[in-house]
């Protein structure tokens, strides 16, 4: 709600459940409890479709989508628990047993577990994974920084300059949140190289 109404990002982040709960949600055997599962399953087209994407995906966005339900698709899982993988999830088992297993935390505060990936996916585990951490790499050294910088705003080297300003214009503001590809497609005008006070955020 805070990027919302703030307008941080792109795209607006809000989101709610399409799915009404069963009227009778507490009851979770017998065959009508079965009949409406199935309805929610994912079709077998669905799920070729999820292949073809995995393969096909070159755009990042694509290709994190399609490793997450890849990754998912080898040892199931709630979906907002994929982001809290860790870039080393993947153990080996020690038992001479082929496959591996994945370092888990489940979401509704459960204690943290190894699940163990089927042989016939742990390939497509690795390489998933593998995918996942290459496009986040830069993602973890940023939340690193801010780790280390709790009190400061993070700026790409090429901004670094800006820190000893004690003034930044709309223009520089844009970039700082948006990038360069963002600045390059403003529409020129003074209203962009209005200074405004930026106080010690970026100190």
């Amino acid at each position: 709600r805070f990027l919302d109404e703030n307008r941080i990002t792109k795209a607006p982040c809000g989101w709610k459940n399409f799915l009404k709960p069963p009227v009778n949600s507490r009851i979770k055997v017998g065959e009508e409890f079965e009949e409406k599962r199935k309805k929610k399953l994912p079709s077998q087209e669905s799920l070729e479709a999820l292949a073809t994407a995995y393969v096909r995906a070159t755009e990042p966005i694509d290709i994190i989508v399609s490793s997450v339900m890849a990754v998912l698709l080898c040892q199931p899982g709630r979906l907002n628990e994929a982001p809290s993988l860790p870039a080393n999830c993947i153990v080996q088992r020690g038992d001479n047993q082929p496959g591996g297993m994945l370092r888990w935390w489940p979401a509704k505060g459960g204690n943290a577990m190894l699940k163990v990936v089927p042989a016939t996916m742990s390939e497509i585990a690795v390489e998933a994974i593998g995918k996942i951490a290459r496009l986040t790499d830069s993602a973890r050294l940023i939340a690193k920084w801010y780790e280390n910088n709790p009190r400061k705003l993070y700026l790409p080297p090429e901004l670094e300059h800006l820190r000893s300003k004690e003034m930044l214009s709309m223009r520089e503001v844009a970039h700082i949140l948006w990038g360069d590809a963002f600045g390059r497609r403003v529409d020129t005008g003074e209203a962009l190289d209005e200074q405004i006070i930026v106080g010690g955020v970026i100190s």
